[in-house]
């Protein structure tokens, strides 16, 4: 009997710079390979975005690459489920259709303004009329998808992220040495991302100018926040974009990582710090509680006196909360979502059709 082919749509790692989904999407395909659990797998690409992003297409051994774009089939055909990994799938027919929903913060963010129809509204609604299961990337993350979306719980698995090895503790001397060829010649509070108005860096700002660290370390901010930002804040250095490694390092030679972002529907950041021996402030709400397992000072982000005291208390952790940290961290592997990740195609392929194609 042949094997069962999987399409996964993998345009999402077609970006010049991975963060977030990409990075999701990346190491799921690469801990997947070409066959997992008698399954066979192959990548399929949009050519509306793809196209002129072709350096950008993942490279897995063994796996068969395609390109295709709806509503037309791809020139080959002979898969019999495909996998959308960032919330959205072709209404292929005869075929079984999974998508991967990472977060509903636009849904969230609009209906706190008071928003009467959010504009994600129709796109999760198109997704749950497609899909025969939806892989939600955390239980938060399930919670908000079927708290708005008419669809059968029975048919969203939670399938969490991995932490790539690569996020790890450096001994002493060589994260001196780091710290001094980067000029990072004090101790350092850390953040990273951008400034949009869910990474709640305004709050962060204010709470440090507040607290009592401020004296003692530096605030370092690694992402896209502009110069004219960071120059508000005594103190802060702004590093703008880094690469993967600086990444690392980064993590690995911090004193503490401040994350107390508004929502996450995972929250990688949160536990690739974490597997870095950092220790790591985040917020009580979305999914970051739930990655954070208990091994991280959370607080309500909204609140900036909440954040200033998180952040004292975040660089008194004891070195053996952070290496429960770390243990907390190593059991989030590419391996583990990977194999739950299968067993939903293997699933979804044994049970009727959720839906009929139109």
């Amino acid at each position: 009997m042949r094997q069962p082919r999987i399409a996964l749509d993998a345009t999402a790692v077609c970006r010049a710079r991975r963060t977030g989904i990409a990075q999701y999407a990346l190491h799921l395909m690469s801990a997947l390979g070409a066959e997992l659990d008698g399954l066979r797998y192959e990548h399929h690409y949009r050519l509306s975005r793809a196209w002129k992003r072709g350096s950008g297409r993942a490279q897995v051994p063994g796996v068969r690459r395609r390109w295709f774009q709806e509503p037309i089939w791809p020139v080959i055909k002979g898969v019999q489920a495909i996998h959308g990994l960032d919330a959205r799938v072709p209404d292929w027919r005869g075929v079984k259709r999974i998508a991967t929903v990472h977060d509903l913060w636009l849904w969230i963010e609009a209906e706190q303004a008071g928003a009467q129809e959010p504009s994600m509204a129709p796109k999760m609604r198109e997704l749950a009329r497609r899909c025969d299961a939806i892989v939600a990337v955390s239980e938060a993350t399930k919670r908000d998808f079927l708290a708005r979306v008419d669809y059968p719980a029975d048919r969203v698995h939670v399938c969490l992220h991995g932490v790539d090895p690569r996020f790890r503790p450096r001994a002493e001397d060589e994260a001196s040495a780091w710290r001094e060829a980067h000029g990072l010649d004090r101790p350092f509070v850390l953040y990273v991302g951008d400034e949009v108005g869910r990474k709640n860096l305004a709050r962060v700002f204010e709470a440090w100018r507040q607290c009592h660290a401020k004296d003692r370390y530096q605030f370092v901010v690694a992402g896209p926040v502009s110069e004219e930002t960071v120059a508000s804040v005594p103190g802060a250095r702004r590093l703008g974009y880094v690469s993967d490694e600086d990444l690392e390092w980064l993590y690995a030679t911090c004193d503490a990582f401040l994350y107390p972002t508004l929502y996450e529907g995972f929250g990688l950041p949160i536990i690739e710090a974490m597997a870095s021996g950092a220790g790591v402030l985040t917020s009580n709400t979305g999914a970051s509680p739930e990655v954070a397992g208990g091994h991280a000072v959370t607080v309500d982000a909204l609140q900036v006196d909440a954040i200033r005291d998180g952040i004292d208390r975040v660089l008194a952790l004891s070195s053996e909360q952070l290496v429960a940290a770390r243990e907390h961290a190593a059991r989030f592997t590419w391996a583990r979502c990977a194999r739950e990740t299968a067993a939903v195609h293997k699933l979804t392929l044994d049970r009727d059709p959720l839906h009929t194609a139109s």
